[in-house]
């Protein structure tokens, strides 16, 4: 039995409990998959090192094994753990609504 644990962006909460639920229901029925939205920022951290830059937040578990971001990797954070991967995964867009009369 496996677990996969992910963390980060709302936006992609939905799509991400939909399909892993489904995968694991399809196609292996003892993975438990689990997805916390909670921003971007809680993503990034605890896919880098948990205990140096997400102290200020003990809301979910300290580790995950996939995170969730709008933003990418700096430069810096790529040299700093060359084993992430960033995989394009979902695009969104924002469109500002208004009215001009």
């Amino acid at each position: 039995e496996i677990h996969v644990f992910g963390v980060g962006s709302t936006l992609t909460y939905w799509l991400y409990t939909h399909a892993l639920l489904s995968y694991s229901y399809l196609e292996q029925p003892n993975a438990g998959f689990s997805y916390v939205r909670h921003n971007s920022e809680a993503g990034m951290c605890r896919i880098k090192d948990y205990y140096s830059y997400c102290k200020w937040d003990q809301t979910t578990a300290p580790y995950a094994d996939f995170a969730a971001s709008e933003s990418p990797l700096s430069d810096e954070d790529i040299e700093r753990w060359p084993d992430l991967l960033q995989i394009p995964a979902v695009a969104a867009a924002v469109v500002p609504i208004y009215n001009i009369e």
